[in-house]
């Protein structure tokens, strides 16, 4: 959060003292929680506090957006649904929405590796009783940032964004062994027996091989997996005895390995 910072001064004849606090600029488009504490000093020198939290709207409208998958296969669309509503939650037909998507990419600058935002896409849907939805082109696999902008009748914005990956384009490429982070995205948030589970793996660095664990209740099964790309899209099959829950567990090394183990 922002830093703290701390004022003085002294109570008037009425015994209060005022602070203004202002929120203004245009590029605020986010909301804000501001926690305030005071503490004040009798003539005894006893000190008294008190503190309260105020929550700021960036705008009188807010702007959501959802997709029904975490991630998509290479190749396809990305569908966005947003709705706009006011700050108690009511829905708002007729307001713009401008949605503009992007790829994180992997950049070597400065001696270090970053991700920068390519391949910019933008739509821009109009807000409805319900959802509007916009698509977006995924040919390139890899982690997606969505955002989505509403402005209300004073032209003040409120922001929202949601990440997304495509399978694919898994990560930078490497030349030694390094210990990093693993990213493990399930297709859905819930599942009934009877289905298949797909979760996309990724590795920050290409190539590389794996190896699934998945653990239902005292049962430990595993499966080797190559991902030439850093990625990979593994299915699990649900069953009666998943319920109530089921584990995951992969690990990766940066090289591709085939064969029957790691």
């Amino acid at each position: 959060g922002a830093p703290a910072e701390t004022f003085t001064g002294r109570t008037g004849a009425d015994g209060s003292q005022r602070l203004r606090l202002a929120f203004d600029g245009r590029d605020v488009d986010l909301p804000t929680a501001v926690r305030a504490e005071a503490a004040v000093t009798d003539v005894n020198r006893q000190a008294w506090s008190s503190q309260t939290e105020v929550l700021v709207h960036p705008s009188e409208l807010y702007v959501g957006v959802r997709s029904d998958r975490a991630f998509v296969e290479e190749g396809t669309p990305l569908r966005i649904e947003s709705i706009v509503t006011d700050i108690d939650g009511n829905a708002v037909a007729g307001r713009e929405i401008a949605m503009e998507a992007g790829r994180l990419e992997w950049v070597f600058a400065k001696g270090t590796w970053v991700e920068e935002l390519t391949d910019l896409q933008t739509c821009t849907v109009e807000s409805t009783d319900d959802v509007a939805e916009c698509e977006f082109s995924a040919d390139v696999g890899g982690t997606y940032k969505v955002t989505a902008v509403v402005s209300d009748e004073s032209g003040r914005s409120n922001r929202s964004e949601l990440t997304l990956w495509v399978s694919g384009g898994g990560g930078r490429p490497t030349r030694n062994v390094a210990q990093e982070s693993v990213t493990i995205v399930p297709d859905r948030a819930e599942y009934a027996p009877g289905g298949t589970a797909e979760v996309l793996v990724r590795a920050p660095f290409r190539p590389a091989s794996g190896q699934l664990i998945v653990r239902r209740g005292g049962v430990q099964t595993t499966e080797v997996f190559d991902a030439p790309d850093g990625s990979a899209v593994l299915s699990i099959p649900i069953d009666e005895d998943d319920i109530p829950n089921l584990s995951l567990m992969v690990e990766m090394l940066a090289g591709v390995i085939t064969g029957s183990g790691i």
